[in-house]
């Protein structure tokens, strides 16, 4: 258990509300800041090369009719493929 310190008789604080005067907390030396060595913390926050891929493919948003809707999904789902490839090769047959 840590020595119990006498309270001081006064405290002094600087005009933003510190305490200027301290020496110890609970009887223990405060370090010499002067001597500390202070490493930048690495941890956290975005990474290089973080987060998802960018591709070649742009969001674009349709308003279908629901039976054209499930037409597509409907050819998607018996090939395998997505949605979205469906729709792009459907596109591409109208050159």
């Amino acid at each position: 258990m840590k020595k119990q310190t006498a309270s001081p008789d006064s405290l002094h604080f600087d005009e933003q509300g510190y305490q200027t005067d301290v020496e110890s907390i609970n009887g223990e030396a405060l370090p010499d800041l002067g001597k500390l060595e202070f490493k930048r913390i690495t941890k956290g926050g975005a990474r290089p090369d973080a987060g998802r891929r960018k591709g070649d493919r742009v969001p674009v948003t349709l308003r279908l009719r629901p039976e054209i809707r499930k037409r597509l999904q409907a050819k998607a789902k018996s090939e395998g493929k997505t949605l979205s490839e469906v729709a792009e090769e459907a596109l591409l047959m109208m050159k």
